[in-house]
């Protein structure tokens, strides 16, 4: 996706190409990105290899490229761009996938996922994916229209985000009223921005400030992964528990 929309640029050059013309220049992509690919590997794949990953990734392409073309008009304000993110005591330098712009001027931030995507992960006290959040730091107001991942996958292509308004990208919602939202004190984007810096603000002061009780968002899946059980309580709580409803 790099490669492609560094030489297309736009949604109206995207437009413009021909099905033989988009053919060719996602074939030239998709081996370009197998010899890197190649040349990052110990093991190179072989050729019977080669071929299916190079049909895998022409289909994948053009089933993405026609959720982009449904989109209102954008253009690609820059790729794969470092920046530095503050929040409380910390700063971080990241990564950015993509940043859009659109026809009035805003932004749109986008980060390119091949697995499951919910927005649910964005939210709350302590967000479990706090990636998208910590990129709308520092841009906000009329700035920022949307954020969301763009999630390329054989069959299950989407946007998944929020925004200012409904259908900036397709399929992704108004934070105003958004279903994720009810029940919260956030009733717009604006709201919903501040919300993300507040939240983001808090746990990097915690952070530095070496907050670190032990209290996993989902203790089963965290304990599943740690090593030093014989630190922690956690996993005895958690036996505790399915023993008193057993009881």
């Amino acid at each position: 996706m790099e490669l492609f929309w560094l030489e297309i640029g736009s949604w109206r050059k995207l437009h413009e190409m021909g099905d033989e013309a988009l053919c060719a220049v996602i074939l030239k992509y998709s081996d370009q990105a197998l010899d890197e690919l190649a040349a990052q590997r110990r093991v190179a794949l072989t050729p019977s290899q080669r071929i299916l990953e190079g049909q895998r990734l022409t289909k994948l392409l053009r089933e993405w490229l026609e959720i982009e073309a449904g989109r209102p008009p954008f253009s690609i304000e820059t790729i794969e761009a470092w920046h530095r993110e503050n929040f409380g005591p910390l700063t971080l330098q990241t990564r950015i996938d993509r940043i859009d712009r659109l026809d009035d001027g805003s932004q749109v931030i986008i980060d390119y996922k091949t697995g499951l995507a919910t927005v649910t992960d964005w939210l709350g006290d302590r967000p479990v994916e706090p990636q998208l959040p910590l990129y709308t730091l520092g841009r906000h107001g009329s700035g920022l229209a949307a954020v969301a991942f763009a999630k390329v996958r054989r069959g299950d292509c989407a946007f998944v985000g929020l925004g200012r308004e409904s259908e900036l990208l397709p399929g992704v919602a108004d934070a105003a009223g958004h279903r994720q939202l009810e029940g919260s004190d956030i009733g717009n984007w604006d709201d919903l921005l501040q919300s993300w810096r507040s939240t983001l603000h808090k746990l990097g002061s915690d952070f530095s400030g070496g907050k670190a009780g032990v209290d996993p968002i989902n203790a089963s899946k965290a304990c599943d992964r740690c090593d030093l059980h014989a630190f922690c309580r956690i996993a005895d709580q958690n036996d505790l528990h399915e023993e008193e409803e057993l009881l």
